[in-house]
Formats: C-alpha cells, sequence, structure tokens
C-alpha cells in the first residue's frame, strides 16, 4: 500500500488557525486554490534521494518518520518551520541535477533506468519552486500523508 503526502505552505496566521482548532485543516485540504505541492507516493525516492546526496535537511523535513507526527482525520501531518524551509532552499540550490542524478537509485540500491530518473529530477524543479516560493513568503510548510 503506498501513501500520497501532499505539502501546503501557509502563513503564520493560517498555522495559527490550524493548530488552534483543527477543523480547519479540513478547509485547507479541500482548498483547490491552496499553495500545495503533491508528492504523491514519490515522497520516499525523494527522501533517500536528499540523505545520500547529502541534504539532510531537506531529507529529514520530508520524511514522516523523522517528524513529530499529529493526527487529522486519518492522515498523518507535520510542520516545517521558515527558517527550516529556507535552509531547504539552500541546499537544493546548492546542489546540481546531474549530482543528483549519481545518487537516484530504488530503495533496494539498484541503479534506475534513465527515463525514470530524468522523470523524477525533472520534477524536481517544481519543487523547488514551490519551496522557494514558502521561503519568499515566510510560510511554514504542512505535510499531510494518509
Amino acid at each position: 500500500m503506498s501513501v500520497s503526502t501532499t505539502a501546503y505552505s501557509v502563513d503564520a496566521k493560517t498555522l495559527k488557525k490550524l493548530r488552534d482548532d483543527e477543523e480547519n485543516f479540513a478547509l485547507l485540504f479541500e482548498d483547490d486554490d491552496s499553495e500545495r505541492y503533491e508528492f504523491d507516493s514519490n515522497i520516499e525516492f525523494y527522501v533517500s534521494l536528499f540523505r545520500r546526496a547529502g541534504l539532510e535537511t531537506a531529507g529529514s523535513s520530508i520524511d514522516s518518520a523523522a517528524a513529530e507526527l499529529e493526527d487529522f482525520d486519518g492522515n498523518d501531518v507535520w510542520f516545517v518551520a521558515p527558517r527550516t524551509v529556507k535552509k531547504i532552499v539552500a541546499e537544493l540550490a546548492a546542489t546540481s541535477p546531474d549530482e543528483l542524478k549519481t545518487q537516484a537509485t530504488d530503495r533496494h540500491g539498484a541503479t534506475l533506468a534513465q527515463d525514470v530518473v530524468h522523470e523524477f529530477i525533472d520534477q524536481i524543479d517544481d519543487m523547488k519552486k514551490f519551496f522557494n516560493n514558502a521561503a519568499e513568503q515566510g510560510h511554514s510548510l504542512i505535510f499531510s500523508e494518509g
């Protein structure tokens, strides 16, 4: 069974509302206009890739196994502070796609087909844009996995 992971970018006011009343999470998750990045079921690949490439902040921040999880309606939820988002941005900016390609393997360490590697690496550009936008706005991230 695979899980689907989504990251949401939220300002401090929205984060406070969410922490004050968890019912507000439903509004965030159902809002089609919310700023989000859909990792879908590929999150484990990116956690492994970032860690193998030495991007510890990025790897641990997106990893539910390394997070302090809260439960909301059957989903695991965790938070990433704005200063950590800025560290993720810095790590990703300092690492080239070619460097990441050399670290791309499956969870058993086997080499992946080049077309699969290119597909995953190409998606990192969109991920970087999401993280950059959040950092520029001073937003926190909320991850939901379920």
